[in-house]
């Protein structure tokens, strides 16, 4: 005979395994049904087990990311992880794991166009996180300028405002403003001081703004 389930808070026995979130009948407390990373099967459990089990979720997640992103073994992630949490908690553990990772990542890299993409995932890495994002939207803007260098046709730029969200009114006046290779090497002109656009949720003062080039055929 099978033993009828029971509420995971009061313990007294249910009519039936439910599958949906549900209230227990007895002590009226929510019953959430989750499966965990490690465990397919879906069961119920407390409010508070369910919140342990999406955070397992979101780190099996973020290490499925960094493995594909980075080439890390699930044990290097979980090494991470775990010195990450033991120095900053386990809330910011996982994006203190990627930043880690992208870091050395942008260290290795040769490539200027490779070293701006890498500049910007950490640009919007600690803008996310309420880091200081600006020294990296700096380094993107040189590696994209020091890429165009490289190709020997790039001799003048054009700074362009983004396509989507609101532009403030730094970004505005700046927009269509164009530089020789040189001066815009020297000056650095982006990203602009005195921005207040902000990227998706993050901080205000992300600069949007990008060199383009300026090409004569």
């Amino acid at each position: 005979m099978d033993t009828l389930p029971v509420c995971p808070y009061c313990g007294m026995p249910l009519a039936k395994t439910t599958q949906r979130k549900t209230k227990c009948p007895h002590c009226k407390q929510p019953i959430f049904v989750k499966k965990s990373p490690d465990n397919p099967v879906k069961r119920m459990m407390t409010e508070h087990e369910a919140q342990l089990v999406e955070q397992q979720w979101a780190i099996y997640q973020h290490a499925q990311h960094c493995m594909r992103e980075f080439g890390c073994t699930s044990d290097s992630y979980l090494n991470l992880l775990l010195q990450m949490e033991s120095a900053h908690g386990l809330d910011d553990a996982p994006w203190k794991v990627e930043e880690f990772l992208l870091k050395g990542q942008f260290q290795s890299l040769k490539s200027h166009h490779d070293r701006a993409y890498a500049a910007w995932r950490l640009a919007t890495l600690y803008n996310s996180h309420a880091g200081n994002f600006r020294p990296y939207l700096s380094v993107f803007s040189r590696e994209t300028l020091l890429n165009f260098q490289v190709c020997n046709y790039v001799k003048k730029v054009e700074i362009k405002q983004a396509d989507w969200g609101d532009i403030c009114p730094v970004c505005q006046i700046g927009n269509g403003q164009q530089f020789s290779l040189a001066e815009a090497v020297n000056a650095l002109p982006l990203p602009h001081v005195g921005c207040t656009c902000s990227h998706v949720n993050g901080a205000p003062g992300f600069c949007r703004c990008q060199f383009w080039p300026v090409l004569k055929f």
